[in-house]
């Protein structure tokens, strides 16, 4: 077979775009075949220099964006076979429908990577190493700004970006995220498309992103043996509860109850084995999933006090629908203190698009009941508890956005209902998401979730406990303290905001250098 004439051929055809996009999401987790990424990354960038036009680099960069996610977002078609009888008509759409929406922002770095051989001599660019530095500069600085725009698209979709390809399971991952505390998933994200796109650009960019990419193994593994001291305040001990109960079943409410009584006897029998076990001398929480309690808890006093009654003298965070006197229902998470009352509510701040709200660009209605955004994220204190940041569900995936920086805490909790998905990659998806949050943040990271996987994090990201998907069983999750404060805490999103611009400055400098060089002869 002559590769050589496959490959021209593949890079001037829709096929072959949307097959490198596909064989792009299958290094993201969990799949991490990681030689795809390098080669796919080339692929759109050789490809979109050697477009006849403009349209075409546009139209090719959409093509890839659509493989990449609808193979990426495949399982999104699990949650509308859930209530198949409502939306039957959304099955065959479900994936493609919303890869429509954010695949248009993958044709970005493709049009940025082309910037540098607009109208530049044949002997002067598509020869000249400068020019390809200039345009590898564009490409991979554009690709965490075209990501950054996913968080902004109706209430945001940042799912599964290309970073998370380096969180590989087990200890190498541990190892390889660690540069996130510094320049988070985005900043992955741009190492990874510089390093893998330039390791085919010629002898010198080649030399240049092995360095690069050896200098990020270095400071790597220098940050895991060597993290930053701890702070003073101590972490609880985490129960996590998960019940692994079907999406059919939570609709059905005349099953409530029983669902209920299983959630206590589960806590009480696993806080009864942690105190066995020794753990009085820690503080203990009790974390149940999204949607464990079937009724509105804040107005259902009994219960709150047989919740108190099984998590015996501890504090249990639960997740429950909220009703306000407008009738406005929020999706929450409550605190139950030891005393039976509830002293904390967080109300979700981000829903999700076309599953909590409908868009308003839909002039018709999609959703039978539609939910209420809360004011946004928040830290709980109190004795027993801690400092904690509640989340809801995917509010997980936003890089910058699960912990306040004018009140930091010491740990994050979210609580979860991935039994939309079944046993898909979405809920594995979901998971790398909090490994990535508590590498950003420096901070344990507790993620409950209701048919699994439910799993604790330290702040370096390492697995610290683990309920299997589909298990009913609760897991004590023994909390390591906060590391200080990260260089992303801080600053956010604005430290591979800042490099990426930076990348995009001085390729368009070397640019305008080169076309204006005059070429030698």
């Amino acid at each position: 077979m002559n590769y050589r004439a496959f490959w021209a051929k593949a890079e001037k055809s829709w096929w072959g775009f949307l097959s490198a996009g596909i064989l792009g999401a299958l290094a993201l987790p969990p799949w991490y075949i990681f030689i795809f990424l390098p080669l796919s990354f080339f692929f759109l960038w050789h490809g979109s220099v050697n477009a006849p036009n403009w349209k075409k680099t546009l139209w090719w960069g959409f093509l890839y964006g659509m493989g990449w996610h609808v193979t990426d977002l495949y399982w999104l078609t699990d949650a509308i076979l859930t209530r198949v009888e409502d939306f039957w008509w959304a099955v065959p759409i479900a994936s493609p429908g919303v890869s429509l929406l954010i695949a248009p922002l993958m044709a970005l770095p493709a049009l940025a990577a082309r910037i540098p051989f607009f109208n530049a001599s044949e002997e002067n660019s598509s020869k000249s190493e400068g020019h390809r530095l200039a345009s590898l500069l564009l490409f991979a600085g554009m690709w965490p700004l075209s990501d950054l725009l996913r968080t902004y698209i109706f209430t945001g979709f940042p799912w599964n970006p290309p970073g998370s390809a380096l969180a590989f399971p087990g200890i190498l991952g541990d190892i390889l995220l660690q540069p996130a505390s510094w320049i988070g998933v985005d900043g992955l994200t741009f190492i990874l498309a510089l390093c893998g796109t330039g390791f085919f650009l010629g002898r010198k960019i080649c030399f240049a992103s092995l360095s690069i990419a050896a200098l990020f193994i270095v400071c790597s593994v220098i940050r895991y043996i060597s993290p930053p001291q701890a702070v003073q305040a101590e972490n609880p001990n985490v129960l996590m509860v998960q019940n692994s109960i079907s999406e059919t079943e939570i609709f059905t409410r005349s099953a409530g109850r029983e669902r209920f009584g299983t959630y206590l006897r589960l806590t009480n029998e696993g806080v009864e084995k942690a105190l066995s076990e020794g753990e009085n001398r820690k503080n203990l929480v009790i974390a149940w999933p999204e949607s464990a309690f079937p009724f509105l808890l804040d107005q259902t006093e009994i219960a709150q006090k047989l919740i108190a009654q099984a998590a015996e003298g501890h504090w249990l965070i639960t997740g429950s629908l909220r009703q306000d006197k407008k009738g406005r229902i929020y999706n929450t998470a409550q605190a139950v203190s030891p005393e039976g009352e509830i002293p904390f509510i967080y109300a979700k701040s981000t829903l999700v698009p076309f599953g909590e709200y409908q868009p308003g660009i839909i002039p018709f209605n999609l959703l039978p009941d539609q939910l209420t955004p809360g004011a946004g994220v928040t830290t709980w204190k109190a004795s027993g508890l801690g400092s904690v940041s509640p989340l809801v569900c995917y509010e997980m995936v936003f890089s910058g956005r699960v912990a306040s920086s004018k009140d930091r805490p010491g740990w994050i909790l979210t609580i979860s209902n991935d039994a939309w998905y079944s046993n898909s990659a979405g809920p594995w998806q979901h998971m790398t998401a909090g490994r990535l949050r508590s590498v950003e943040e420096g901070l344990p990271l507790v993620f409950v979730n209701n048919f699994g996987p439910s799993v604790a994090y330290s702040p370096q990201g390492k697995e610290i406990a683990l309920i299997e998907w589909g298990k009913v069983a609760t897991k004590l999750a023994k909390l390591p303290n906060a590391l200080g404060p990260t260089v992303f805490s801080r600053f956010g999103r604005l430290t591979p905001v800042l490099i990426s611009v930076l990348s995009c400055f001085f390729g368009l400098i070397l640019s305008f250098y080169f076309k204006s060089r005059k070429p030698r002869g």
